[in-house]
């Protein structure tokens, strides 16, 4: 009898183990869902930021020519060339540039897309800069050539569509990390199930 009992308690003693290595995989692979989550957020920032550089640099390269050969000539063809490209390359897609409007070295407006109505409350700066918000990153540079200033450009981006692949990408960890959750899990109940029985049926014999 006392064997018995003994066997007994051996077994719930490996029950309680295996359940608690289940318990702690469980946590460690939480944990890992939600690092992975705020990774793939910083992630996405981060190329946001990397992409709004890349693109401010070359328009601001582009209408510094354009605004040169309109200071000679009073031709805005150049710039509005440029407008036309960003604004045909956005066709059928979400806009990622929703507000460009290019000004003269009076901050007054020459051209733009998605115009603001009025364009009122634009002020000059001397270097880029950028005004970040919950939807949209705002980025004014001044167009300077041989420390000459022609102009300004200012851009507007909608951070919707970084935001939505940001979301998508964590929706993607949270997903795989439930899998591994359940499948560890049921693989444990799974074998916990057959150890106990074995020990089970151990007992039984012993008792007999």
């Amino acid at each position: 009898i006392k064997s018995a009992n003994e066997g007994d308690m051996n077994l719930a003693s490996i029950k309680f183990r295996i359940y608690l290595i289940v318990g702690l995989l469980g946590a460690v692979i939480l944990f890992m869902v939600l690092l992975l989550s705020s990774k793939a957020k910083d992630l996405g920032n981060a190329i946001f930021e990397q992409d709004t550089q890349f693109i401010s640099s070359f328009l601001v390269e582009s209408f510094t020519l354009g605004m040169q050969t309109y200071d000679l000539l009073e031709d805005a063809s150049a710039i509005e060339a440029t407008i036309k490209s960003v604004e045909e390359l956005q066709k059928g897609k979400e806009a990622t540039i929703q507000t460009l409007n290019v000004y003269n070295s009076k901050a007054e407006f020459i051209a733009g897309l998605h115009t603001k109505e009025g364009n009122k409350g634009f002020k000059s700066v001397e270097k880029l800069t950028k005004d970040s918000k919950e939807t949209t990153l705002a980025v004014i540079a001044p167009l300077v050539d041989s420390g000459t200033t022609y102009g300004y450009v200012e851009i507007e981006f909608s951070k919707k569509f970084f935001q939505e692949k940001s979301n998508d990408n964590r929706n993607t960890s949270i997903m795989i990390g439930s899998i591994l959750l359940m499948f560890g899990v049921f693989f444990s109940v799974f074998v916990a199930a057959k150890i106990t029985r074995s020990i089970f049926n151990m007992n039984t014999i012993m008792k007999n």
